[in-house]
């Protein structure tokens, strides 16, 4: 049987892994899922999501952080609504357009919409991550009437 010597070395000379680990495995995961009641908003103004809040401290200023949100919202016809992740007190991302419904003869509809983004905090400290939203025309928009909405974030090597 052949004795195997990683880069021409004993294992005991062996004292850093190689500089060409891959990149992009998960780290570390963190994860919040909201239990509190129903929260209604109607200004036009970004306001927390109650509880809709996580936090995770990177291992590398060159990690990114993967952000997940599902967020259960009912609305009536034709009422639109916004969201954004907030680290700290920084808008990182908000949606480009209104998340609304049309569909006649329907006056309701309850739906889990799925947000992502992915954040590069350049830090080793810990970070708040955090979701907002908004109404779009001051109607009142209804979240977690049905089901919790949840944020998940995860560490990715970078």
């Amino acid at each position: 049987m052949a004795i195997i010597k990683p880069n021409n070395n004993t294992i005991s000379a062996i004292t850093a892994l190689p500089a060409a680990i891959p990149t992009g495995k998960v780290l570390q995961v963190s994860n919040f899922v909201q239990t509190s009641s129903s929260q209604a908003f109607s200004s036009t103004s970004y306001a927390d999501l109650t509880s809709v809040t996580v936090n995770i401290t990177p291992s590398s200023t060159s990690n990114k952080i993967l952000i997940l949100a599902n967020l259960q919202v009912k609305l009536n016809n034709s009422e639109g609504y916004g969201m954004q992740f907030v680290r700290g007190s920084t808008s990182i991302y908000a949606t480009p357009q209104t998340y609304s419904i049309y569909a006649e003869g329907i006056n309701e509809i309850q739906n889990i919409n799925s947000f992502n983004f992915l954040d590069s905090p350049s830090s080793t400290s810990q970070q708040t991550y955090k979701v907002q939203v908004r109404s779009y025309d001051n109607t009142t928009i209804n979240f977690n009437t049905s089901y919790n909405s949840n944020i998940q974030v995860m560490e990715i090597a970078g």
